[in-house]
C-alpha cells in the first residue's frame, strides 16, 4: 500500500503538470508557414531565429522563434504555431505537443489505477496477498 501511496502522488504531480503545460500549449492555437531571416546563437544548444509570417488577418508578423534545433537555414520555411492574442509568442508546431501531453496522463492515471487495484485485490483475497508476500520475500534473496 505504501508503493500504492507514493506513486499516486507521483502521478498527481506529474497529471497537474500535465494539465498545466496542456494549457500553455492551447494558447499556441493558430498555425502558420513562417520564413526564416535570421538566425544566432542565444546560449548553449539554443538558437534564436527572427522569423516572418503572415498572422490569421494577413498581416505580416516579424518574431523571434527559440529553439534547440540548429538545422534551420535562413530562407527557409517553418511551420509554426502562435498565440493570436500575442503573436510574438511562437513555436514550432513540432514543439506543440499535445498529444504527447494527454497520452502522458492517460498513462499515469492507468499506472496509479493498476496499484490501488492491486492493493484492493490483495486486501480481498488472501491467496493474493499470500503470493504478493512470498514475492516481496524471495526478492531480499535476489
Amino acid at each position: 500500500m505504501f508503493m500504492a501511496v507514493i506513486v499516486t502522488i507521483i502521478c498527481i504531480i506529474v497529471v497537474l503538470g500535465g494539465i498545466k503545460s496542456n494549457r500553455d500549449t492551447d494558447k499556441y492555437s493558430k498555425i502558420s508557414d513562417a520564413t526564416i531571416i535570421d538566425k544566432n546563437c542565444s546560449m548553449q544548444n539554443m538558437f534564436d531565429y527572427t522569423i516572418n509570417y503572415l498572422d490569421e488577418n494577413n498581416q505580416l508578423v516579424n518574431a523571434k522563434l527559440t529553439t534547440s534545433i540548429n538545422n534551420m537555414n535562413i530562407n527557409s520555411i517553418v511551420n509554426i504555431s502562435y498565440n493570436p492574442t500575442d503573436e510574438q509568442i511562437v513555436k514550432l508546431t513540432s514543439e506543440n505537443k499535445k498529444g504527447s501531453i494527454l497520452g502522458l496522463i492517460l498513462i499515469c492515471t492507468v499506472i496509479s489505477g493498476g496499484f490501488w487495484f492491486w492493493v484492493w485485490v490483495t486486501r480481498k483475497y488472501e491467496f493474493a496477498a499470500s503470493v504478493s508476500g512470498i514475492s516481496t520475500a524471495l526478492d531480499i534473496f535476489n
